[in-house]
């Protein structure tokens, strides 16, 4: 016998989630958990780089200030003739470290280019190993010009990039 009271009524009640309605949720979940782990990661990546890049930039500046300085002290004749290569660094006052090459002529074949952390500068001379190597050449380009170009080279995540600036220096006094 049945009652039709709705006080008494049993209701079927299944208010809970289906099995495919909480596998498709975990699903998105997942997927938002996923990209936002790239995206951290690639902003980490990006920073890094960024901050060698800005390393390298600045290690070519100081190249081609250490050669001006050089000419405005010692003066334009100072400059060596001809197309050459030099190993300098910030204690540099002259010229005096000639390149040495192992198989070719640029910046990769550069047997003696790294440069290495001592005491929080970037120097020529023995301390921590970094990977940036730097090339200064000079080259003449008429009685009273030289060109001057700093080649940095660097290895990260594997790979090697190269970066270079050039500027003209002139006899001017």
């Amino acid at each position: 016998m049945r009652v039709n009271n709705p006080k008494y009524e049993i209701r079927n009640l299944q208010r809970g989630f289906t099995l495919v309605e909480t596998i498709v949720s975990l699903g998105i979940l997942m997927l938002g958990i996923g990209a936002s782990l790239t995206l951290v990661t690639a902003t980490v990546s990006y920073s890094k780089q960024t901050e060698s890049l800005i390393v390298v930039v600045n290690l070519a500046r100081e190249g081609l200030e250490i050669v001006r300085a050089i000419r405005d002290v010692n003066g334009f004749d100072a400059l060596p003739g001809g197309d050459t290569s030099w190993i300098i660094d910030r204690t540099s006052t002259a010229l005096s470290a000639a390149a040495t090459f192992s198989g070719g002529s640029d910046i990769h074949a550069c047997a003696n280019c790294t440069l290495y952390l001592n005491n929080n500068q970037y120097l020529a001379t023995p301390g921590t190993a970094t990977p940036f190597s730097r090339l200064v050449e000079i080259r003449t380009l008429s009685a009273d010009e030289k060109e001057i170009i700093s080649t940095m080279r660097w290895t990260e995540h594997g790979r090697a990039h190269t970066y270079q600036l050039t500027t003209v220096l002139t006899n001017w006094k």
